[in-house]
């Protein structure tokens, strides 16, 4: 029974370490084991992105072994970046039943946030910050600036969702509004 190596869980043999009638030092690598269905893509995330994503969300990911795109559900992410990359490691977990995708492929995946239609999005460039709130300028009828506060939701890439401050209709100035003071005057082009 002692001379019996089993593989802890079910998986294909990738790489054979050691050869017949060698010395098996405790701990050694004998074989390399490799799980291919579900296949576990790790993605590198940057910091500014990571904070929008949950264990259990969807994940889009297309590879040169897949016909088409196929959903993967992010399985795991490491609490703190690697210090050399400042990224964040996450584990997306797709179904694989042949096996297409195989250990070192390069895979895509998109991260999906899931918006309401009703929620309004603007460019983060849109913003005033100040010391005490976040906010922009608009334009009122008569094309004079007023600064409104707004409460702000997720980042998304370089947009930010508006919660409150803001409605659909508002005209927001957008080029040279971290200048102005509310009641200035502006040129509407």
């Amino acid at each position: 029974e002692r001379t019996y190596i089993r593989a802890p869980f079910d998986s294909t043999v990738a790489e054979v370490i050691m050869e017949k009638g060698e010395v098996a030092p405790p701990g050694g690598m004998i074989v390399r084991l490799v799980t291919l269905d579900p296949a576990v893509i790790s993605v590198s995330v940057a910091d500014r992105d990571v904070g929008n994503l949950a264990v259990g969300g969807e994940a889009m990911v297309t590879a040169g072994g897949l016909a088409q795109p196929v959903v993967g559900k992010i399985v795991r992410i490491d609490p703190t970046a690697d210090l050399k990359t400042r990224a964040f490691k996450v584990e997306v977990e797709v179904p694989n039943p042949e096996e297409r995708l195989k250990p070192g492929m390069i895979a895509t995946v998109d991260f999906r946030q899931q918006t309401d239609a009703s929620q309004l999005i603007i460019p983060q460039h849109f913003l005033v910050t100040r010391l005490d709130a976040n906010g922009v300028y608009v334009v009122d009828d008569e094309d004079t600036a007023r600064w409104r506060e707004l409460k702000l939701g997720a980042v998304v890439r370089d947009q930010v969702i508006v919660n409150s401050g803001l409605e659909v209709g508002d005209r927001v100035v957008t080029l040279g509004q971290r200048g102005l003071v509310d009641g200035d005057k502006l040129i509407v082009a």
